[in-house]
């Protein structure tokens, strides 16, 4: 995902887009989602693990999520929900697969 950001950012070329790693950082141990048998057990092992790094630079920032594949929407949903708590103007979720 980190480089088809990059491309992203190339393209855009530093018009409207700024890129930043590591905005949310995992903080709980999780199970890989894939050992999980549906959405509720899904979201439950997703719960509470991620944290803002730093709330500032979001704050007030449109923002855009890339995840690699999507089943559930678990991963995306909780990294929203954290996201949110930086009070950014938007988030829009970008899915690669499905």
């Amino acid at each position: 995902m980190e480089l088809i950001a990059k491309e992203i950012i190339k393209i855009d070329q530093n018009n409207f887009l700024k890129y930043k790693k590591s905005v949310l950082k995992k903080i709980k141990n999780t199970l890989p989602q894939s050992h999980t048998k549906n959405k509720e057990e899904r979201t439950k092992n997703l719960q509470g693990c991620f944290k803002v790094i730093s709330p500032v630079t979001i704050k007030n920032q449109n923002i855009i999520l890339l995840d690699d594949v999507t089943t559930t929407g678990a991963t995306l949903t909780e990294a929203v929900k954290t996201l949110k708590l930086a009070q950014p103007k938007q988030i829009i979720c970008v899915a690669f697969a499905h």
